[in-house]
C-alpha cells in the first residue's frame, strides 16, 4: 500500500521532471493539493512559469524574466480561471518578445496606452 504523501511528492517530482508543454491540468491540480497540504509557496513550472499564493483549490500564475539586466514579475491571474493552455501560451509569447529583445511588460503598457488614446480620440471626435 501507498501512502498518500508518497503519491502526493511523486506528484510533484514527476511534474519538476516534465517540460512544461506537457503538464496537463490533472496534475496541475494534484499539485496544488500537494503544495496547499505541504506549506508549499510556489512552484516552478518552467520557461520563467511558476504557481504561488497557493490554496486548496486555485493558485496564482507567475511569470518572471530577466531583462536589460533587470528582474521583472508579472503574474496571468488565478488557476483555474485561466487556464494551464493560457498560462503557458501567454509564457511562450512573453518568452519570444524576451527573445527578439521586447519587454513584454512594457510592450503590454504600450499597447494599453494607445487603447487609451484611441479610446480619447474617438470620444473628441
Amino acid at each position: 500500500m501507498t501512502n498518500k504523501n508518497t503519491n502526493n511528492i511523486d506528484i510533484a517530482s514527476k511534474i519538476r521532471s516534465k517540460d512544461l508543454l506537457r503538464i496537463t491540468d490533472k496534475e496541475i491540480e494534484a499539485l496544488i493539493k500537494f503544495c496547499y497540504t505541504e506549506q508549499c509557496k510556489s512552484f516552478i513550472l518552467g520557461y520563467g512559469l511558476s504557481l504561488s499564493e497557493i490554496n486548496d483549490k486555485s493558485a496564482k500564475w507567475r511569470f518572471r524574466y530577466t531583462f536589460g539586466g533587470k528582474r521583472h514579475d508579472t503574474n496571468f491571474g488565478k488557476y483555474p480561471s485561466v487556464s494551464l493552455k493560457a498560462a503557458r501560451d501567454k509564457a511562450i509569447k512573453y518568452n519570444e518578445q524576451i527573445n527578439m529583445d521586447v519587454n513584454p511588460i512594457m510592450e503590454k503598457k504600450v499597447l494599453i496606452e494607445e487603447k487609451r488614446k484611441n479610446k480619447k480620440l474617438k470620444l473628441n471626435i
